[in-house]
């Protein structure tokens, strides 16, 4: 019967040098379609503070208008949604940047002031604040 060695480190390296294979084959080619670059690859990063009046959110959307962007409140949940669209509209000869759907939800209490949720967009962050109930600013 013959004797097989398994070495763990060499057979890691391999499979590192396969996925790196396969990331160089799918995202750095020449000709891009939305099948390469799903959008779900998207998720835009957000920070959150509370403070004694209300939920602040900031999340990073550059490339994204105030307009593209939706907001929903349901059951405890705040829900971030819009899309980016690619800025250049010829052949890509390098495409890096993720573009398409993006979705986002966040958990909140549900004593909140749905109706004085309040959005802008500055420099490519979004700041949301969502008022807690019976305060004011």
């Amino acid at each position: 019967m013959a004797s097989f060695r398994w070495n763990s480190l060499h057979g890691l390296v391999a499979i590192q040098e396969r996925m790196n294979r396969l990331f160089e084959e799918t995202i750095y080619r020449n000709e891009f379609t939305e099948d390469v670059v799903p959008s779900s690859l998207w998720t835009p990063a957000a920070d959150a503070y509370e403070s004694a009046a209300d939920i602040v959110f900031h999340t990073e959307i550059p490339g994204v208008s105030l307009e593209d962007v939706k907001l929903e409140t349901d059951g405890g949940v705040l829900r971030l949604s819009g899309a980016r669209a690619a800025a250049a509209k010829g052949r890509f000869l390098r495409m890096e940047r993720v573009y398409g759907e993006f979705f986002r939800e966040f958990p909140i209490p549900r004593d909140i002031d749905a109706d004085r949720i309040a959005a802008t967009l500055e420099c490519g962050v979004l700041t949301i604040r969502v008022p807690k109930a019976g305060t004011r600013r």
